[in-house]
């Protein structure tokens, strides 16, 4: 599949699916390339499935637009079969949302996906100026639902229409964002984490009345995402799983807990607003995600609840768990290297890292890129190694964690935090000590020219 997802339409790049319907992972990968090394001659034949005008593989199939509507089809059925578990109760709810597509391909995908849901497309308001396919996004800088500013034409169509619910595709339609309004008449614009633990509440409420037993219901994110989603799963009694960052590492670990046939798929997630609700769409899915929060919106009003409302609640029961989330952007990948290399290197010779940084005591550190975790009594890394990039999981001994990583599609080198506590106020306060002071002693961005977008 070639997508250039939320980026800019010179960045198109391609994901590889195997028969699984997953992503493909090592060592796929490099077989295939060993293969394309083996076979760079031109198979006899190939010229005639060529476009003689563009260079590109011809449709091989007369009926595609058939094919297309057979799929679409079957995605629809199966996915409302799986997820859908109050459409009476849907369809019966005068409820309104506003939905945009951020100028990508998801408007009429959603359309017919929460239709077959039982919400009526009377009562999903179009964001007009955004729900045709764009490549130049007229309207945003840059067509991220989790940028600053992209959400304002969706915001204040809301506002015009009284509607108090907004959500939104990016424009390939696999990552979901949503936005409530608060009885102060601001504005909440969930976060990614926030979403998956809302999205794992819901689910696991749905799972337990079909009858699934809590101990054969399983949640997994990325290690960059908030260990709220761990906290919840022990507490519930059910199964919890971290992986590296990407849905091909999920979805994977996801078919392979799969293979105890009473296991059941509850919720995947990524903080980068990618969920996996389904057992049968091995990847994130944003059209799904929509569906699923149409209904859950529609359960909660009709009890006089929120979304927020059941955020807070959970928070209460769970624990208030705070984050500190951005990044810096470097355009030269040797310096960022010699970055994480020094502090690899901290107390001159390798794999001395920091034992403090600002007065924290550092309590492991798990580097993927090395395969080195001193947490470990063999001092392994038990995920994947990523020789070719950078991520280091710094934990702190109050229970604090970051993770320094660059981004595989972009020149940023990012970070995730996360600390708890029973005070939300306290916690940032001392979350935001220990990102400044990881900045400051770690990243430094003065000494290796890295530039601030939030300085802008």
């Amino acid at each position: 599949m070639v997508t250039a997802s939320h980026n800019l339409k010179n960045d198109n790049g391609y994901k590889v699916y195997s028969g699984d319907g997953a992503q493909i992972i090592p060592p796929t990968d490099e077989d295939i390339a060993t293969s394309i090394l083996k076979n760079l001659e031109p198979w006899d034949g190939v010229s005639a499935l060529l476009s003689p005008e563009t260079g590109l593989l011809k449709d091989p199939s007369e009926k595609s637009e058939e094919v297309l509507q057979s799929m679409w089809d079957a995605y629809t059925e199966t996915i409302s079969k799986e997820l859908c578990t109050k459409k009476a109760l849907t369809s019966q709810s005068t409820l309104k949302i506003v939905y945009t597509a951020m100028h990508g391909v998801g408007c009429e995908f959603v359309k017919r996906t929460v239709e077959a849901f039982g919400f009526s497309l009377d009562r999903l308001l179009l964001v007009s100026e955004q729900c045709t396919p764009d490549p130049e996004f007229p309207t945003v800088p840059f067509p991220n639902p989790e940028e600053k500013g992209a959400l304002d034409l969706a915001l204040s169509k809301a506002d015009a229409s009284g509607t108090p619910l907004v959500i939104a595709n990016d424009p390939d339609a696999d990552r979901f964002a949503a936005a409530e309004k608060l009885p102060s008449g601001q504005w909440k614009v969930f976060s990614g984490d926030e979403l998956g633990v809302i999205f794992s509440l819901y689910r696991l409420e749905c799972l337990k009345k079909e009858g699934v037993a809590p101990g054969d219901i399983f949640f997994i994110c990325s290690a960059v995402s908030s260990a709220m989603l761990s906290v919840v799963a022990k507490t519930e009694g059910c199964h919890w799983e971290d992986t590296m960052t990407g849905f091909k590492w999920m979805s994977n670990k996801s078919l392979e807990l799969k293979k105890d046939p009473k296991k059941r798929h509850a919720v995947a997630y990524e903080e980068a607003i990618g969920y996996q609700l389904s057992e049968f769409v091995s990847d994130k899915d944003g059209v799904s995600a929509a569906a699923v929060w149409a209904e859950m919106c529609c359960h909660l009003y009709a009890e006089s609840r929120t979304v927020n409302a059941l955020l807070e609640e959970a928070k209460k029961k769970y624990g208030y768990f705070v984050t500190n989330n951005a990044y810096y952007l470097c355009y030269d990948p040797p310096r960022v290297k010699a970055c994480f290399d020094a502090f690899r290197s901290a107390g001159g010779a390798p794999q001395t890292y920091l034992k403090t940084i600002g007065g924290f005591e550092v309590l492991s550190i798990r580097d993927v890129t090395t395969g080195f975790d001193c947490s470990k009594p063999d001092k392994k890394c038990t995920f994947p190694l990523t020789p070719t990039s950078q991520m280091v999981t710094i934990s702190f001994s109050n229970g604090a964690r970051i993770t320094l990583r660059t981004s595989g599609t972009e020149p940023k080198i990012k970070w995730y935090s996360e600390f708890s506590g029973e005070d939300e106020g306290k916690a940032k306060e001392e979350l935001d000590r220990i990102v400044a002071a990881v900045c400051s002693e770690v990243l430094n961005a003065e000494k290796w020219g890295f530039i601030d977008p939030r300085k802008k």
